[in-house]
């Protein structure tokens, strides 16, 4: 009898172990998401997805049940699965311009969209995609300003003015900054920031010129899959 008992706990430890691996994700709605978030100082990551696509299972039952992947989110992200069709994904679909599932968004703990990214990623691309957020986020719970010596830090608030401001003076702070941080370590995150920002003052050759430096460079760091956005603003600015 005590065998039994002891191979059954065993068992149900053993289990347990295995479902705490991989991204935990909240219940409850997109209003009790954003205000744990607020709440804890953590930004949001929100898988958007719909129960037919194909890539959206994949991901479910490979990437986001990577223990890495899992031990990154679960410290850094509040974490959500969206349904796109179901309660109020239709709306939140429409006001975030959700054209493909599955789509990655990472929002401010105060609910500003910081990053959208269309398509399945692997562990490891996302790892990748949460990095500037988690490290940006931790800097600023240690009080951290983007005076400091910290190019990702830098970046993380150039892209969030890119967002969220849109007078010229704003985004020419921006660059400022996004320009600082390529001065500390040039990559293709900062040059797509910089790329964006100058297409919204108007800039657009020079936009054009830093979008394809921005692709070059996520090509050389095998991180061309991650560059969607910097595809499409080039895309944006050859037809114009």
């Amino acid at each position: 009898m005590k065998q039994f008992i002891f191979s059954l706990s065993f068992c149900l430890l053993a289990m347990s172990s295995l479902f705490a691996q991989g991204i935990q994700f909240e219940s409850g709605s997109w209003a009790d998401v954003k205000a744990k978030a607020k709440a804890q100082n953590k930004p949001i990551f929100v898988d958007a997805y719909a129960v037919w696509c194909g890539p959206c299972k994949w991901m479910s039952a490979n990437s986001f049940t990577d223990a890495s992947v899992g031990e990154l989110y679960n410290s850094g992200f509040i974490n959500y699965k969206f349904d796109m069709e179901k309660g109020e994904g239709p709306a939140f679909a429409q006001q975030q311009s959700i054209r493909a599932y599955p789509t990655l968004l990472f929002f401010s703990p105060d609910g500003e969209l910081l990053k959208k990214a269309e398509g399945a990623r692997d562990a490891e691309g996302l790892i990748s995609l949460a990095k500037p957020y988690l490290k940006a986020n931790n800097n600023a719970n240690q009080g951290q300003t983007t005076t400091d010596n910290n190019w990702e830090s830098l970046n993380f608030k150039a892209w969030e003015y890119y967002e969220t401001k849109s007078s010229r003076s704003d985004l020419s702070k921006a660059l400022k900054w996004a320009n600082a941080s390529i001065e500390m370590n040039r990559n293709w995150y900062n040059l797509d920031t910089k790329a964006h920002l100058l297409a919204k003052l108007g800039r657009n050759k020079e936009a054009l010129e830093l979008a394809v430096d921005a692709i070059l460079a996520a090509q050389d760091a095998n991180e061309l899959a991650e560059a969607e956005e910097t595809m499409d603003l080039l895309r944006k600015l050859r037809n114009n």
